[in-house]
């Protein structure tokens, strides 16, 4: 999944964000209050909404998982054309 971001983003990205370290230890609930805060902080993340979405997704949060998943297509043109993310948007819609 993580394919759709640069690697050497995904490297910093990594490194520095707190919420992406409770979502890789499986707290999701507490990841999406963090992710949340992040994009209040900076809407145009496109790697926050993305995380998010997966979080949102985990928990079984469907329609924000679609929401956010959504915004992150929107905000980052190289995943317009992804058929990595549509396919995660269409795995959730026939959940």
């Amino acid at each position: 999944m993580d394919a759709c971001v640069p690697v050497w983003f995904l490297v910093v990205y990594r490194i520095q964000n707190p919420a992406l370290a409770l979502y890789r230890k499986g707290d999701y609930a507490k990841a999406i209050d963090a992710f949340r805060k992040a994009i209040q902080q900076k809407p145009d993340s496109p790697e926050d909404h993305f995380y998010l979405a997966l979080a949102y997704d985990k928990v079984g949060d469907h329609t924000n998982a679609i929401k956010h998943f959504r915004e992150c297509i929107r905000l980052n043109r190289t995943l317009q054309k992804s058929t990595a993310i549509s396919g995660l948007v269409s795995r959730i819609r026939g959940s």
